[in-house]
């Protein structure tokens, strides 16, 4: 018997659906209303306002990204883009986001050669999460406000990672059936001329500079104790943390940005439930109402 893929269609948009009403309970849930006061709420105001920009940057690089495969238009690229934070809630952020945008792209053409642009969009995202997250770091621990880290585990960890690419690198050299696989999903990147790059590099600063400024924005709202320097080294600590650290739920990385504020807060001796308060709101804000609009989406698999 073959289940129709109109049929999966339907039960998967139904389990995202349910995903994401228990994700929306787990944000009513888990949210210290009672322990935190939001006393300048124009700033949560304006975090909220700055979140659709956050969404459309990430359409415009997606726009470029794929051009090469197909043209898109500004509307069909932010669909993808929405359709990819609503199909996060099946299969994590990753995984979720990778077959959201995946499943809204035109069938007339080679869909799974969309891999490459994917991954070079998480890459060039993920660059500016680690530079300025290390950066953060450093600086935090100049100032003496984080415990002292330990060197031979973070020599072991980095051990580890080069071997493991020289391995993968190494298999797929000596594999032709995997070298064939992997020019087939990722020859695409090897049409971005530096003008694309150049763009697409630009276009994720600036999200990564909204994003980390609305989350600075929502800590201020509820009157953190913290200073506004202190906040510009705070928060791309946890982006960092969060990024490094496995998320503990599937809810769209519910969980990991939860403990990497409480962490760093604690460490700080900071209000852990603002800690708490801001981490929710924030992904309240970016993560958890754009991708119930992508749920509204038509996915075509």
């Amino acid at each position: 018997m073959v289940i129709s893929k109109k049929y999966i269609s339907y039960f998967l948009k139904t389990l995202a659906i349910f995903l994401g009403g228990l994700a929306i309970y787990q944000f009513v849930d888990k949210t210290p209303w009672e322990k935190v006061v939001i006393t300048h709420p124009i700033l949560l105001v304006f975090a909220f306002l700055l979140m659709p920009v956050n969404w459309l940057l990430e359409s415009y690089r997606w726009k470029l990204l794929i051009s090469p495969l197909v043209k898109l238009n500004f509307k069909q690229a932010l669909i993808g883009v929405l359709s990819g934070l609503g199909a996060a809630f099946l299969g994590g952020r990753a995984i979720g986001n990778s077959l959201g945008r995946y499943w809204v792209l035109p069938q007339n053409i080679e869909r799974k050669k969309s891999v490459g642009a994917l991954f070079f969009s998480q890459f060039t995202q993920g660059i500016f999460t680690y530079i300025y997250g290390t950066l953060s770091v450093f600086l935090l621990i100049g100032f003496q406000w984080l415990f002292p880290i330990k060197w031979t585990a973070v020599f072991i960890l980095f051990i580890v990672i080069f071997i493991s690419i020289i391995g993968l690198f190494y298999s797929i050299k000596s594999s032709s059936k995997i070298k064939e696989l992997f020019i087939y999903y990722f020859d695409m990147i090897n049409e971005y001329d530096k003008p694309l790059i150049l763009k697409t590099l630009t276009a994720a600063q600036l999200r990564y500079f909204i994003f980390s400024f609305q989350f600075i924005l929502v800590m201020l709202s509820l009157d953190v104790q913290l200073s506004f320097q202190t906040l510009c080294l705070v928060v791309p600590s946890i982006f960092l943390i969060k990024t490094l650290a496995p998320s503990l739920s599937g809810m769209l990385d519910l969980g990991a940005r939860e403990l990497s504020t409480l962490y760093i807060f604690t460490l700080l001796n900071a209000d852990v439930n603002i800690a708490l308060m801001s981490s929710l709101i924030i992904w309240g804000i970016n993560i958890l109402l754009p991708s119930l609009v992508g749920l509204t989406i038509r996915w075509r698999l």
